[in-house]
């Protein structure tokens, strides 16, 4: 688990690397796992979180073709990388960078901390994701979802999150 909080930016550099700064850098381990996600942005697991996913995998059918696809992408996308423990850089594998998105002209990332795991976004997708989301009312849905006790507000325009008192 990443106890930590805020987005922060970092940006890739020649060597295919990025900084994880503090308090990122303060709660990671040595070995982390990177892992492309269907949103496209890699996820960033310490061991615990991945080996309960690869667990997950280990109980499916084998034979299933559902679990044959989605277990290429997850497990086939995944790579271990080593966190320098003297600066906290860790290299994003070519094929993982091009995952993200990461071009010559385009190598800004956001650190988004989730309660399980990180996520690295390539900056303008996760700025594009986060803007349709909100446009569209995802977001706001989700939200109402989650921190009113599933209670849809019958004012579509309103925006304010109610709690159930």
């Amino acid at each position: 688990m990443f106890p930590c909080q805020g987005e922060a930016q970092t940006t890739v550099d020649g060597k295919g690397r990025i900084t994880l700064k503090s308090p990122y850098r303060e709660h990671v381990p040595s070995k982390l796992y990177l892992m492309r996600d269907v949103d496209g942005c890699l996820r960033v697991l310490d061991k615990h979180a991945w080996d309960a996913v690869a667990a997950r995998f280990a109980s499916m059918d084998p034979m299933s073709p559902e679990t044959a696809l989605v277990e290429r992408f997850y497990i086939a996308g995944t790579a271990e990388v080593t966190v320098d423990p003297a600066d906290g850089r860790v290299r994003i594998p070519e094929k993982l960078l091009q995952w993200l998105g990461a071009t010559d002209d385009d190598r800004q990332v956001t650190i988004v901390p989730k309660a399980s795991h990180l996520e690295l976004w390539l900056s303008s997708r996760y700025d594009a994701y986060l803007e349709q989301n909100a446009e569209d009312g995802t977001l706001r849905d989700l939200a109402l979802s989650l921190f009113a006790g599933g209670r849809q507000r019958q004012d579509p325009n309103a925006t304010a999150i109610e709690d159930d008192a």
